[in-house]
Protein backbone atom coordinates (compact mmCIF):
# COMPACT_ATOMS: atom_id res chain seq x y z
CA UNK A 1 0.00 0.00 0.00
CA UNK A 2 1.33 3.47 -0.91
CA UNK A 3 1.92 5.79 2.03
CA UNK A 4 -0.90 8.29 2.46
CA UNK A 5 1.72 11.05 2.63
CA UNK A 6 2.54 10.47 -1.04
CA UNK A 7 1.03 12.47 -3.87
CA UNK A 8 0.79 11.24 -7.45
CA UNK A 9 1.91 13.49 -10.32
CA UNK A 10 0.60 12.49 -13.78
CA UNK A 11 2.45 13.99 -16.72
CA UNK A 12 1.47 14.31 -20.34
CA UNK A 13 4.45 14.29 -22.73
CA UNK A 14 3.88 16.06 -26.05
CA UNK A 15 3.42 19.81 -25.56
CA UNK A 16 3.84 19.44 -21.80
CA UNK A 17 7.16 17.90 -20.78
CA UNK A 18 8.38 18.81 -24.26
CA UNK A 19 7.34 21.94 -26.12
CA UNK A 20 6.38 20.10 -29.32
CA UNK A 21 5.20 16.72 -30.61
CA UNK A 22 7.75 13.96 -30.07
CA UNK A 23 6.40 11.63 -32.76
CA UNK A 24 6.80 14.36 -35.39
CA UNK A 25 10.36 15.04 -34.28
CA UNK A 26 11.21 11.33 -34.07
CA UNK A 27 9.88 10.82 -37.60
CA UNK A 28 12.19 13.54 -38.90
CA UNK A 29 15.04 11.93 -36.94
CA UNK A 30 14.40 8.56 -38.61
CA UNK A 31 14.34 10.17 -42.05
CA UNK A 32 17.47 12.26 -41.55
CA UNK A 33 19.66 10.00 -39.44
CA UNK A 34 18.47 6.50 -40.31
CA UNK A 35 17.35 7.12 -43.91
CA UNK A 36 14.21 5.04 -43.34
CA UNK A 37 12.06 6.12 -46.27
CA UNK A 38 8.93 4.33 -45.04
CA UNK A 39 8.64 7.14 -42.46
CA UNK A 40 7.63 9.40 -45.39
CA UNK A 41 4.19 7.77 -45.04
CA UNK A 42 3.83 9.96 -41.96
CA UNK A 43 3.08 13.05 -44.09
CA UNK A 44 -0.11 11.85 -45.85
CA UNK A 45 -1.32 10.58 -42.48
CA UNK A 46 -0.61 13.96 -40.94
CA UNK A 47 -2.60 15.71 -43.68
CA UNK A 48 -5.56 13.41 -43.03
CA UNK A 49 -5.31 14.18 -39.31
CA UNK A 50 -5.02 17.95 -39.80
CA UNK A 51 -8.12 18.00 -42.00
CA UNK A 52 -10.03 15.86 -39.46
CA UNK A 53 -10.42 13.01 -41.95
CA UNK A 54 -9.06 10.59 -39.37
CA UNK A 55 -9.02 10.80 -35.57
CA UNK A 56 -5.91 10.89 -33.42
CA UNK A 57 -6.57 7.28 -32.44
CA UNK A 58 -6.89 6.20 -36.10
CA UNK A 59 -3.70 8.11 -36.88
CA UNK A 60 -1.81 6.08 -34.26
CA UNK A 61 -3.26 2.82 -35.59
CA UNK A 62 -2.31 3.59 -39.21
CA UNK A 63 1.15 4.90 -38.27
CA UNK A 64 1.82 1.67 -36.45
CA UNK A 65 0.56 -0.54 -39.30
CA UNK A 66 2.22 1.36 -42.15
CA UNK A 67 5.48 2.56 -40.60
CA UNK A 68 6.42 0.64 -37.44
CA UNK A 69 5.40 -2.80 -38.68
CA UNK A 70 8.30 -5.25 -39.13
CA UNK A 71 10.88 -2.94 -37.55
CA UNK A 72 13.03 -4.58 -34.89
CA UNK A 73 12.12 -3.85 -31.28
CA UNK A 74 15.73 -3.41 -30.17
CA UNK A 75 16.55 -1.33 -33.24
CA UNK A 76 13.66 1.11 -32.82
CA UNK A 77 14.21 1.50 -29.09
CA UNK A 78 17.89 2.16 -29.72
CA UNK A 79 16.89 4.84 -32.26
CA UNK A 80 14.48 6.39 -29.73
CA UNK A 81 17.22 6.41 -27.10
CA UNK A 82 19.58 8.19 -29.51
CA UNK A 83 16.78 10.64 -30.36
CA UNK A 84 16.17 11.70 -26.74
CA UNK A 85 19.87 12.40 -26.26
CA UNK A 86 20.15 14.68 -29.30
CA UNK A 87 20.77 18.36 -28.67
CA UNK A 88 17.53 19.32 -30.45
CA UNK A 89 15.46 17.08 -28.15
CA UNK A 90 17.20 18.40 -25.05
CA UNK A 91 16.39 21.95 -26.16
CA UNK A 92 12.74 20.96 -26.67
CA UNK A 93 12.33 19.93 -23.04
CA UNK A 94 10.32 22.55 -21.16
CA UNK A 95 12.65 23.78 -18.35
CA UNK A 96 9.76 25.20 -16.31
CA UNK A 97 7.98 21.82 -16.33
CA UNK A 98 11.20 19.96 -15.52
CA UNK A 99 11.74 22.35 -12.60
CA UNK A 100 8.15 21.77 -11.42
CA UNK A 101 8.65 17.99 -11.58
CA UNK A 102 11.88 18.16 -9.61
CA UNK A 103 10.32 20.37 -6.93
CA UNK A 104 7.58 17.83 -6.12
CA UNK A 105 8.68 16.07 -2.94
CA UNK A 106 6.99 12.99 -1.47
CA UNK A 107 5.47 12.45 -4.89
CA UNK A 108 5.27 9.45 -7.19
CA UNK A 109 5.63 10.58 -10.80
CA UNK A 110 4.26 8.80 -13.84
CA UNK A 111 4.03 9.59 -17.54
CA UNK A 112 0.62 9.07 -19.14
CA UNK A 113 0.90 9.60 -22.87
CA UNK A 114 -0.81 8.71 -26.14
CA UNK A 115 2.62 8.36 -27.72
CA UNK A 116 4.18 4.98 -28.48
CA UNK A 117 5.90 3.06 -25.72
CA UNK A 118 9.35 2.99 -27.34
CA UNK A 119 9.46 6.81 -27.37
CA UNK A 120 7.65 7.50 -24.09
CA UNK A 121 9.70 4.99 -22.10
CA UNK A 122 13.00 6.42 -23.35
CA UNK A 123 11.89 9.90 -22.24
CA UNK A 124 10.78 8.50 -18.88
CA UNK A 125 14.20 6.86 -18.53
CA UNK A 126 15.89 10.18 -19.26
CA UNK A 127 13.77 11.93 -16.61
CA UNK A 128 14.29 9.07 -14.12
CA UNK A 129 10.54 8.41 -13.99
CA UNK A 130 9.92 4.73 -13.33
CA UNK A 131 6.33 4.34 -14.52
CA UNK A 132 5.19 5.08 -18.06
CA UNK A 133 1.68 4.40 -19.41
CA UNK A 134 1.58 4.77 -23.18
CA UNK A 135 0.60 3.05 -26.44
CA UNK A 136 1.81 -0.53 -26.15
CA UNK A 137 2.85 -2.13 -29.43
CA UNK A 138 2.55 -5.86 -30.04
CA UNK A 139 5.72 -7.76 -30.92
CA UNK A 140 6.57 -11.13 -32.45
CA UNK A 141 10.01 -12.73 -32.74
CA UNK A 142 11.78 -9.49 -31.93
CA UNK A 143 9.84 -7.32 -34.40
CA UNK A 144 6.84 -5.03 -34.10
CA UNK A 145 3.72 -6.53 -35.66
CA UNK A 146 2.10 -3.16 -36.39
CA UNK A 147 -0.74 -3.94 -34.01
CA UNK A 148 -1.54 -2.06 -30.82
CA UNK A 149 -1.95 -4.02 -27.60
CA UNK A 150 -4.68 -2.65 -25.36
CA UNK A 151 -6.26 0.78 -25.46
CA UNK A 152 -4.73 4.01 -26.69
CA UNK A 153 -4.59 6.39 -23.68
CA UNK A 154 -6.02 9.42 -25.43
CA UNK A 155 -8.84 11.69 -24.27
CA UNK A 156 -11.20 9.95 -21.83
CA UNK A 157 -9.21 6.73 -22.28
CA UNK A 158 -6.52 8.34 -20.11
CA UNK A 159 -8.93 8.11 -17.17
CA UNK A 160 -9.40 4.38 -17.80
CA UNK A 161 -5.64 3.85 -17.99
CA UNK A 162 -5.09 5.80 -14.76
CA UNK A 163 -7.88 3.90 -12.98
CA UNK A 164 -6.16 0.61 -13.87
CA UNK A 165 -2.87 1.95 -12.51
CA UNK A 166 -4.49 3.16 -9.27
CA UNK A 167 -5.95 -0.25 -8.45
CA UNK A 168 -4.86 -1.22 -4.92
CA UNK A 169 -2.90 2.02 -4.55
CA UNK A 170 -3.66 4.95 -2.27
CA UNK A 171 -2.41 8.52 -2.72
CA UNK A 172 -3.13 11.66 -0.74
CA UNK A 173 -3.64 13.77 -3.84
CA UNK A 174 -3.56 13.24 -7.59
CA UNK A 175 -2.05 16.10 -9.61
CA UNK A 176 -1.83 16.31 -13.39
CA UNK A 177 -0.24 18.43 -16.11
CA UNK A 178 -1.44 18.47 -19.72
CA UNK A 179 -1.53 20.91 -22.59
CA UNK A 180 -4.37 20.05 -24.95
CA UNK A 181 -8.17 19.96 -24.97
CA UNK A 182 -7.96 16.17 -25.10
CA UNK A 183 -6.26 16.21 -21.68
CA UNK A 184 -9.12 18.11 -20.02
CA UNK A 185 -11.24 15.05 -19.08
CA UNK A 186 -8.29 13.60 -17.15
CA UNK A 187 -7.27 16.92 -15.60
CA UNK A 188 -10.83 17.55 -14.40
CA UNK A 189 -10.99 14.02 -13.00
CA UNK A 190 -7.93 14.56 -10.79
CA UNK A 191 -7.80 16.31 -7.43
CA UNK A 192 -5.66 19.04 -8.97
CA UNK A 193 -5.28 19.43 -12.74
CA UNK A 194 -3.36 22.08 -14.64
CA UNK A 195 -3.55 22.86 -18.33
CA UNK A 196 -0.28 24.42 -19.38
CA UNK A 197 0.28 26.89 -22.21
CA UNK A 198 3.73 27.58 -23.58
CA UNK A 199 4.27 30.90 -25.35
CA UNK A 200 6.95 30.44 -28.01
CA UNK A 201 7.49 34.20 -28.32
CA UNK A 202 8.26 34.82 -24.65
CA UNK A 203 9.40 31.23 -23.94
CA UNK A 204 7.20 31.30 -20.83
CA UNK A 205 4.83 28.62 -19.56
CA UNK A 206 1.58 29.43 -17.77
CA UNK A 207 -0.32 26.99 -15.52
CA UNK A 208 -4.14 27.15 -15.62
CA UNK A 209 -5.99 25.22 -12.92
CA UNK A 210 -9.01 23.38 -14.35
Amino acid sequence: MISKRMNLLILDLDGTVTKSDNLVRFTYFMLRKEKKLKFLLFFPLLILLKFHLISNIKFKIYYSLLIIRNLGVDYLRDCARKFVYTESFQQDLNPEIIKYINEQENTTKIILSANYDFIAECIAELLKIKTCISVNLATSEGNYTGLISGQIPYGKNKINALTDFLLNKNYTKTIGLGDSESDLPLLQYLDEGYQIKHDTKTNKTTFFKV
